[in-house]
């Protein structure tokens, strides 16, 4: 059995999927969108660290020296965008769009944080592909299905230079519900196992096309 290893360099797409607080699939006229407008992703673990037991004797010398094992708690997911993207802004912060004349020209936003959920796909450039293939080549695939508690992390800063947006949100254990993904083409290829928080492979699944938006979800047939 062959072991392809990720040799992962570039993010080429990042695909938003708006979910309901269960993380199942929310069907709707807003519901997917893919962009390549964006900076980076950064995931990090939040951990909560083992109990201490710690008992010195008289002379100073550990009598009991043992410590429960770390557990992570959740995953912090972090997307910068190179664009302030009404839309994915919705969809991840909870933002409220502005529609004139059937066009979405911006956003607003109040005191809560998104209730719903969502989940992140990040297609990025492999390295030195064992698939040469130039008209279906591989890429690294990174998937977190179920992030929750979105909103916009630090400042928006208006300056001599290009404007990015920052977002969080914290990632769960997945819900069975996504099984092996709402989309045609599943990169997992098997299902992606209920209650890890994140996963990458090495796929020949093409990246999305970038929408002019946010679109609706069809199911696949």
């Amino acid at each position: 059995m062959a072991t392809q290893v990720l040799k992962s360099i570039k993010g080429k797409v990042v695909r938003l999927t708006r979910l309901d607080s269960c993380g199942e699939v929310v069907e709707g006229s807003c519901t997917t969108l893919v962009t390549d407008c964006f900076v980076s992703v950064t995931m990090t673990a939040e951990i909560e660290e083992g109990d201490e037991y710690l008992q010195k004797n008289a002379f100073g010398d550990f009598c009991i020296n043992d410590k429960d094992v770390d557990r992570i708690k959740r995953v912090n997911t972090m997307i910068e965008f190179a664009e302030a993207n009404p839309d994915a802004l919705d969809i991840i912060a909870n933002a409220q769009p502005v529609v004139s004349g059937g066009n979405t020209i911006g956003a607003t936003f109040g005191p809560e944080t998104q209730t719903a959920a969502f989940a992140l796909e990040v297609w990025t450039k492999r390295t030195n592909p064992e698939n040469c293939d130039a008209t279906n080549p591989e890429h690294g695939y990174f998937l977190v299905p179920f992030v929750k508690n979105g909103r916009i992390d630090g400042d928006i800063l208006i300056e001599n230079g290009a404007l990015t947006v920052s977002v969080m949100g914290q990632a769960f254990e997945a819900p069975a519900s996504w099984d092996e993904g709402p989309y045609t083409d599943n990169p997992f290829v098997e299902s992606f196992p209920a209650g890890d928080f994140f996963g990458m492979v090495v796929t020949d699944v093409q990246p999305p096309a970038v929408t002019n938006g946010c679109v609706a979800y069809v199911a696949p047939t």
